[in-house]
């Protein structure tokens, strides 16, 4: 994958980045949960995009679908996009990485990102599939 982070690197496109980070950071300021799912597959679409591969961004056309599904989880169940200020900063640190072209720190910083909220989707299946909402009670 380390040469999908240099591709991101070289030759990328730091104002699209930035530009998909200032959107989605204005979508979470307005509270539309629609509007900050959209705006979040934006950000890291913009991300896939940077690495010019056509590769990559036919490796990512499916996982788009998935993540969209992912992240209304999220929403529905954790009201994820409520706390816009912490949603913005686990952006905002791929977005530094990125712009500083720091391969090391940005593939860290997407891994750890991507992680953390795999974890947090997989600690609410069970929830899900039995019908219960997390922190519900018994």
């Amino acid at each position: 994958m380390g040469a999908a982070y240099a591709a991101m690197l070289e030759g990328a496109a730091p104002t699209s980045v930035r530009q998909a980070f200032e959107e989605l950071r204005a979508a979470l300021r307005s509270g539309d949960s629609d509007a900050a799912i959209s705006a979040d597959l934006a950000f890291h679409g913009a991300l896939v995009a940077s690495a010019n591969s056509a590769r990559l961004d036919e490796a990512f056309t499916p996982v788009l679908d998935e993540l969209r599904h992912y992240l209304a989880i999220l929403s529905s169940a954790l009201d994820e996009y409520a706390d816009a200020q912490r949603v913005a900063a686990e952006h905002e640190v791929i977005v530094v990485a990125f712009e500083a072209g720091d391969q090391a720190r940005l593939a860290a910083e997407i891994a750890d990102h991507v992680r953390t909220n795999g974890e947090r989707v997989a600690a609410l299946l069970p929830g899900l599939w039995s019908g219960a909402r997390p922190g519900a009670g018994a």
